[in-house]
């Protein structure tokens, strides 16, 4: 169980550590782009906003896959991003590759998550959250401040640093994590399932004066019972 665990830690690690480092190397960065600290200071902001907007997206474009797909392809625009900000030279080169790191990290933590909450047995789900979850604390408790200390020289290395714990991520991901397919969430009573596993609305018959004294179902078959039904590939 370890074995498969430690490669979703290291992933929430990884990203920890990649959102919270910038911030101590904001003017190492700033003397090198030249721009001012404030200006600079808007690449943890970008990079905050889009990891919140682009995680629901990231979420939705892989929810088909599983989780095991799921996250390579995370950690790929992840790493990617991380190599494009360290050999960047202009500010809307890095502000560029930010973004591109940041809807990569959307997915990671959630993903990550699932995963873990999915492979281990009902009576250990908390303790292996726990385990997954506390690469974030340990990126605050050590990665933070190891990160800026290594930005101290070159805060190119930290970016490097950063991209090769995401690769050695995903190799343990790759190796080491069985194929994961979540199930499809469950509709509400108002809505039924689509064949591609979304939820669509189940649009109810307006009563009819006729059948106010007569029983009668709630939804209406003529609208709701043609909808296609959801296939199951688990």
């Amino acid at each position: 169980m370890l074995k498969r665990l430690l490669p979703l830690a290291l992933a929430t690690f990884a990203v920890g550590t990649d959102g919270y480092v910038i911030a101590g190397l904001l003017p190492s960065i700033a003397a090198d782009l030249g721009v001012s600290t404030p200006v600079a200071g808007q690449l943890v902001t970008v990079f905050a906003l889009t990891m919140a907007l682009s995680a629901p997206v990231m979420g939705a474009l892989t929810g088909g896959l599983d989780r095991r797909s799921a996250l390579l392809i995370a950690f790929s625009v992840f790493v990617i991003g991380n190599a494009v900000t360290a050999l960047g030279t202009s500010y809307e080169v890095v502000m560029a590759a930010r973004i591109v790191t940041a809807a990569g990290a959307g997915i990671i933590t959630s993903a990550a998550s699932s995963t873990a909450a999915a492979i281990a047995p009902p009576e250990r789900r908390g303790r292996a959250l726990a385990f997954v979850l506390g690469g974030l604390t340990l990126a605050t408790a050590l990665g933070l401040p190891l990160g800026t200390l290594i930005g101290r020289t070159d805060w190119h290395i930290t970016l490097w640093v950063v991209a090769g714990i995401g690769l050695l991520a995903a190799v343990g991901i790759a190796v080491g994590l069985p194929r994961v397919m979540l199930p499809p969430p469950r509709c509400p009573t108002a809505f039924v399932h689509s064949s591609k596993g979304a939820c669509w609305p189940c649009w109810r018959s307006p009563p009819s004066l006729s059948s106010a004294s007569t029983p009668s179902t709630p939804t209406s078959p003529r609208l709701c019972g043609r909808l296609p039904a959801a296939t199951s590939r688990y």
